[in-house]
Order: C-alpha cells, then structure tokens, then sequence
C-alpha cells in the first residue's frame, strides 16, 4: 500500500509528465471566438474551428496550472490563495482547450510556433533582429510608433478580457472588448495584481504576495514570452512579418535619451503628462486606480483612467540609470536563482538582474533597486512604469523590456544553463519550471522560454556573432531531458 508521502511524490511526477506533453499550447487572453459563445463558457472549453482540423491539433483537458502551494504553515493562507483566479490556471476559466500538434500554435492551431513558417509549419523563418531604438532609420522609427499608435486606437479584433473575479462566489467570468495595445497593458495588470480583490488581509501583506510575473524565478521567461507575443500582434496590425520591437539601451545614460518627442515624447515637468507635442500626448492608462480597485474589491475593467504620467530623474532615491559596469556585475553571476527563489535570493542572478539585489554585496538588503526595477523608478515612483501593474501603459515600457530580454539573452549564452537551473519547486506560486504563465491562455510554461532567443527565430543588433561560449551549440546547450521522467523532452531535440 503507498504511503502519504508516496503517494505525493507520484503525485508530483505525473505533474510533471502531464505538463511536458501539453508543451504546444499557445498564448493569450480569451478568444472572443469562446467569450462570445455562452455555451464555451459554460462548459470551459476553448477549442474553436475543430483545433484546426486533423493533424493540426486536437480538444483535450488542460493540465493543471500550479504545482508549488504559497510556503506558509498558515493553514487558512493556503485555503485564501486556492481562491485566486490566477491559481491552476486557467482552470476557473477554461479546463479544455486545443492541444497543438508539431510546429502549429495559437488558440486554434492555425498558426505556427515562434520561428517556424509556413502552411505546415516546418520551415524556419529568417532570423529576425531586434535593433537600438536610436539606430533605426527615421522611417523605421516612425512606421514603429504608428503602429503602436495603431494599436493604442483599434479594438482588439480577437481577444477579450475579464473584468470580475469567479472565485470565491463560483460567478459567471464577464469578459469586455479593450484596444489591441491595452490588452497587453491589462494583461501585465492582471499578472501583477493584488492576490485577492476581497482579501481583507492586507495588514500582514497576504493581499499583495502573488506576482505571476515578478519577484520570482519567472520573471525573465514571463516577459520573453510576453514580448514575443506582443511582438507577433503588432505584426499583424502592420501586416509586416518581419516588423520587431526595438530595445533602448539605457547603460550610462546621463537622462533618459528618448525621452524626447523624437522618440517617446517629451513630459511637462509638474504633471508628468506627456507633453501636446508628442503623439502619445492623447494616450490614455487603464488599470491605474490600483487603491480604488482593492477597497472596492473589483478588477481592472480596461476603462481609461489617466493620461501617461512620466517624470525622468524626478525620484529622489533613483537619480541615475543602470550603468554598464553593474550590468557586466551582474551577468558575472553564474546561478540562474537561489533558494528561496523571490525577491530574498541572495548571489542570484534571476534577482540582481530583477533588481532585488546590492550590487556590491549580492545580497537582499530591503532597499536596493537596481538594473531592470531601477530604470522603471528612475521614471517617477508615481509614474505609469513606477507602479508595476501599470507599467506596460507607457510605450516606453516595450522597448525598456527589450532591452532587459537581450541582457538575459547575455547571461544564456555566456553561461550555458541546463534546464535543472531553473527550479521546478518552491518558487513562489507560478514561478516554477513546469507551471503555467498567467494569464497566458491556454498554456505556456517556464521551461519553454528558458532558451536562446535564436531558437524562436530573433536575435538582437548587439548580440549577432557575439557571446557564444567556445565549443558550444544550441543543440548542446539546450538539448536535455527532464529529470524526473524516463523519455527526453522533446521540445529541446
């Protein structure tokens, strides 16, 4: 007969077995083509125009989302954080959706993985290149900023968002139609959003513990996945499939350098408004009363609430940006993490880079902000890119997190990881190896995005020929077979 303790373990293998073989799951948040059918919603399930047909994919249970419990010996913690949406994701949303076959992706399985072109999508697409902001021709650099200001304006043809919360009360998700630019600022919002909008917790800071997307082993391969999302949707919008986001390159900026209605537009200095000048003067924030929506225990619900607000070199505890010097101080760190895997994980690189760490000690010391959480407070600690949910409002925001996913994209190649660098347990809940990316939908896990960016088909201006280790290839780097199973793992041969 299995013991507890046996039967835990198995438990946690058949996770992880389970979860290498839904690997061709694809992204996003919801397909209106299951929102707006009350039947989908019903039942949760999501797998429209038949998976794509037969050798495209097919309608399967999804696995289930969260594998690590919050660490706490609070029994009733653990019975609060189980009543947030974003655990097993997408589970409270959809429990079936359409599981991909081969190199076809998307919701549907009509389209091909990242890197892959197509009608059968087995053909490797032309490496792409994502260029400095400050190289790019002025005609790039305006057909750029109008498709972002494309985006800003058209409704999103494909995709909805949630604007309440189902768990604790088992309600009906309400979804709503958002612009195909404030889609992807939601879902950042909703990523880092307070745990639980009815939580009344909030003096002992449970409210506010779970960021799927900072704070933990995550945060690289959440925002690379991200971007490669947002990158592939912008895309469409110009109808250009070679179009890519370009990266500012914030190193030994004296003030911020594109900060300037030349490039992201220029801030009226008591407001922080963007000035009439630059053409995101108009924009508009969503998912900014971060206060308003916790006292009054409710969602985003993607209304426009503010303009951009933006006041470089105007916080009077981050006065400068990141130099190159503590980049290169931090790209020496050879471990990926260190336990306990959050915002405490001392000699890690995961954390340094996130900016939790001294630079000179490497360690926690509770008021550190430096290289990527530097550059976001050095505009303004009230700003749009100072409060972390609303960050991605500011379409400065794109182009600093390019620039973070190349200096990850450094640390890949300078050091080699394997797969087992990366924790598979006790990270906080969704940062760990195999479990799902919120709100990504229908799955996207870590393990996939810990890999050279060469292997989704783009590599970075700076980087091209550059940084590989001696002796190495992709093949040799990033071909493993998970650990705790008896097969390889295919994603990686």
């Amino acid at each position: 007969m299995p013991t507890a303790g046996s039967e835990k373990m198995f438990s946690r293998v058949l996770f992880v077995l389970c979860t290498l073989y839904w690997l061709n799951f694809t992204w996003a948040q919801f397909p209106k083509v299951c929102t707006e059918n009350n039947e989908s919603v019903r039942i949760k399930e999501c797998c429209p125009n038949n998976c794509g047909g037969p050798g495209r994919g097919e309608c399967v249970r999804l696995p289930n989302g969260t594998y690590d419990e919050y660490r706490t010996n609070d029994a009733e913690k653990q019975r609060l954080q189980t009543l947030d949406d974003r655990h097993n994701w997408p589970h409270v949303f959809f429990e079936r959706g359409c599981r991909c076959h081969g190199n076809f992706d998307s919701y549907d399985c009509t389209e091909c993985k990242f890197g892959y072109m197509g009608n059968d999508c087995q053909t490797k697409r032309p490496k792409l290149v994502r260029k400095n902001i400050k190289m790019l021709t002025p005609k790039e650099r305006e057909d750029y900023f109008n498709v972002l200001n494309k985006a800003k304006k058209m409704n999103e043809s494909e995709f909805s968002i949630v604007i309440n919360t189902v768990r604790p009360q088992n309600e009906i998700p309400i979804f709503t139609n958002v612009s195909a630019y404030n889609r992807f600022a939601w879902m950042h919002y909703y990523a880092a959003r307070d745990a639980l909008v009815n939580c009344t917790d909030s003096a002992s800071g449970f409210c506010n513990i779970n960021d799927f997307a900072h704070e933990g082993s995550g945060f690289p391969t959440w925002h690379r996945a991200y971007l490669l999302i947002w990158e592939r949707a912008l895309q469409k919008i110009a109808k250009n499939d070679s179009l890519t986001i370009p990266y500012w390159d914030w190193r030994d900026q004296q003030n911020c350098d594109v900060c300037n209605d030349v490039y992201f537009g220029e801030n009226e200095p008591i407001t922080g408004h963007l000035d009439k000048g630059s053409r995101f003067s108009d924009w508009q924030m969503i998912c900014w009363q971060l206060g308003k929506y916790h006292l009054e225990h409710e969602l985003c619900d993607g209304r426009a609430e503010d303009r951009i607000i933006r006041l470089p070199g105007q916080n009077s505890q981050i006065r400068q940006l990141p130099t190159g010097k503590e980049v290169e101080r931090v790209l020496n760190l050879t471990d990926y993490d260190t336990y306990p895997y959050g915002t405490t994980a001392n000699d890690s690189f995961r954390n340094a880079f996130e900016g939790f760490l001294n630079l000179k000690s490497m360690t926690f010391d509770g008021v550190s902000h430096e290289v990527h959480n530097n550059v976001h407070l050095y505009m303004g600690a009230n700003s749009t890119m100072g409060i972390v949910p609303s960050a991605a409002n500011d379409p400065l925001f794109i182009s600093h997190h390019a620039y973070v996913d190349l200096i990850f994209e450094r640390w890949l190649r300078k050091h080699n990881p394997s797969i087992s660098d990366f924790p598979s347990k006790n990270a906080p809940p969704g940062h760990n190896r195999y479990e799902s990316m919120v709100p990504f939908f229908p799955v996207r896990i870590h393990e996939e995005f810990f890999k050279q960016s060469t292997e989704f088909g783009y590599d970075y201006q700076e980087l091209i020929g550059k940084f590989f280790p001696p002796n190495s290839s992709y093949k040799k780097v990033f071909s493993h077979s998970c650990s705790v199973c008896s097969f390889p793992n295919y994603m990686y041969m």
